[in-house]
């Protein structure tokens, strides 16, 4: 770790903040009163080590796991970190309080029934049968989902359970991301919440396009997150062959609610425009990136009213 952090200092264009401690990336930068970009170490600094999704969903290991995911001492930032941008979103008298980070922060949970027939590290999943088996638990879901919403009076006593969280929980499929410290995103949340800011949080590493509504524990929506495609790294459309990346959207659109753009298949990148009345997204995406010539989508967008 300390030649890589050393090769990271001498060859990326950064001004490190702490040469005692090549760690602390973290700092902010102010675009007069706009916005501040507040740039988070999320990864080596202060975060306690990831939970496998495995634990959460084998009953020898569950209830020990699902203790230590909801441990209101599990760190991502760590508390000088979380102190330090508490107090510099406090301060700013920016329009925009933006968070540039490595991971997506949005809630990307999906019930327990999904994730024991999808998940990728189980090999039987990745079988015709298990291919099949994970559709049927995702129709069966989303199928209860819609008729609590349209008719709640015919939801059978099955239908009921699979919407019962506290018999089928909706866990994050990667608990890499802030799905993994929910208590310490909630806390960075009711911060911002608490300041009367306006949130906007910047993300990558999944490879794929993506904007959810940044939500509290309670449902209320506190700001927007907008995560940027890799620009030749695959995603979803590798990790999950057998699902048309347009059906994948679909599940996860219709399965986490705060989700309001996908895109599973393309590479590319982010372009944010802020303004002192909107913050907009907008995705460029490449039909290829294996050959000279290509195309490039730029239609889809998503625009934040300040």
């Amino acid at each position: 770790m300390a030649a890589a952090l050393q090769a990271y200092h001498e060859w990326l264009p950064i001004r490190t903040p702490d040469m005692a401690d090549l760690r602390k990336i973290y700092r902010s930068f102010d675009f007069g009163q706009l916005l501040s970009l507040h740039m988070l170490e999320t990864r080596l600094l202060a975060r306690d080590k990831p939970i496998e999704v495995n634990d959460l969903l084998n009953p020898a290991t569950a209830t020990v796991a699902r203790s230590e995911l909801a441990s209101p001492t599990r760190q991502m930032l760590g508390n000088d970190q979380l102190n330090w941008l508490s107090t510099r979103m406090g301060n700013s008298k920016a329009t925009w309080q933006v968070l540039g980070q490595q991971v997506l922060m949005g809630r990307m949970e999906f019930p327990a029934s999904v994730l024991v027939t999808i998940d990728p590290a189980n090999p039987a999943n990745t079988t015709a049968a298990g291919q099949t088996a994970g559709q049927k638990a995702v129709n069966d879901y989303l199928t209860a989902k819609g008729t609590a919403a349209q008719a709640p009076s015919l939801l059978t006593a099955a239908q009921k359970d699979l919407l019962d969280t506290s018999k089928n929980p909706k866990l994050g499929y990667n608990l890499d991301a802030w799905d993994g410290y929910p208590v310490a995103r909630e806390i960075v949340l009711a911060t911002a919440a608490s300041q009367g800011k306006r949130l906007v949080v910047l993300a990558g590493d999944t490879h794929n396009a993506w904007c959810s509504e940044l939500t509290t524990f309670s449902g209320t929506k506190v700001g927007q997150e907008f995560a940027t495609p890799g620009v030749s790294s695959p995603g979803l459309e590798e990790y999950l062959p057998t699902i048309p990346p347009a059906q994948t959207v679909q599940i996860f659109r219709g399965v986490v609610d705060t989700l309001k753009f996908a895109d599973a298949s393309r590479r590319g990148f982010l372009m944010m425009r802020f303004t002192p009345t909107a913050a907009t997204g907008t995705w460029h995406l490449l039909d290829s990136v294996k050959n000279k010539t290509y195309t490039v989508n730029s239609s889809s967008s998503y625009t934040l009213a300040a």
